[in-house]
């Protein structure tokens, strides 16, 4: 296998689950049902008689930040019931139309849930470039040219975020002309996977309460839940949200232009 193809698979390894906390670990969430575009003009599709439609809030999420630009952070914590933390975990993306970048930070203080540093990304549409930096691997840097979309898959959460609606049974709170509208449920027992690394079981609890723009951005949320992990229960917490929408300027890091070229 050529050096250019194992970075480039440890870097989809690495990135295929990054809105989680421990990609790597994590349970194969269901498929979402697919949404059709036809009919969902105008603002507030995605409730129905003021129930929310988690599948099309999800598609209207990724369809309006897929035409701009805007930068996501999301960071999730596991605690003891003591409040000590075993793991955290920091996504941070700037995207826009044919670019992006990033990085996955992750720190944990129990090795079985796994230890992978930073990961950064950049993609431009031609050229992927990504850097290692964990304990698992020295540093490296490398970039090649693809045509692909690039080492991260669901770029503006979207996927993501209609599972965590749908495990926390959120709903409209409020009013739905707000601005924006806000939702929230909890569900004891979740009825779909929504991502929750293999690491954990019995998970239950679920809370979400989530802001959303009348276009159908979710501007920002928060996600808890309970779970167990070696016997002991314990609390995972995931908040995120969503700036810098149609002004966020992508700058290519620093880093991309030292790299090793992995293009033979």
């Amino acid at each position: 296998m050529s050096r250019r193809t194992v970075v480039a698979v440890a870097c989809v390894c690495l990135l295929a689950g990054c809105g989680q906390w421990t990609p790597l670990g994590s349970s194969t969430p269901e498929p979402l049902t697919t949404v059709s575009s036809d009919g969902l003009t105008g603002e507030r599709q995605w409730l129905a008689d003021g129930n929310v439609r988690p599948d099309v809030l999800a598609y209207t999420h990724g369809r309006t930040l897929g035409t701009t630009n805007y930068t996501m952070r999301v960071e999730q914590v596991i605690q003891r019931a003591d409040g000590s933390r075993l793991r955290r975990s920091l996504t941070y993306r700037e995207v826009g139309p044919g670019e992006y970048r990033g990085y996955v930070q992750y720190n944990t203080s129990v090795p079985a849930l796994q230890e992978f540093g930073t990961v950064g990304y950049w993609h431009n549409g031609t050229h992927t470039a990504t850097r290692f930096n964990t304990r698992l691997r020295p540093m490296r840097e490398g970039i090649w040219r693809t045509d692909s979309p690039g080492p991260v898959s669901d770029l503006a959460y979207s996927d993501t975020l209609g599972r965590l609606l749908v495990a926390s049974g959120a709903n409209l709170d409020g009013s739905s002309d707000a601005d924006p509208v806000v939702l929230s449920g909890t569900r004891t027992e979740p009825p779909r996977a929504f991502g929750v690394p293999e690491q954990l079981t019995a998970v239950g609890n679920v809370s979400g309460q989530f802001r959303v723009r009348p276009d159908g951005v979710v501007v920002d949320w928060r996600l808890t839940y309970e779970a167990t992990f070696q016997g002991d229960r314990v609390r995972v917490r995931q908040t995120g949200q969503f700036r810098g929408i149609g002004n966020t300027v992508i700058e290519r890091p620093p880093w991309v232009e030292t790299a090793s070229k992995l293009d033979t």
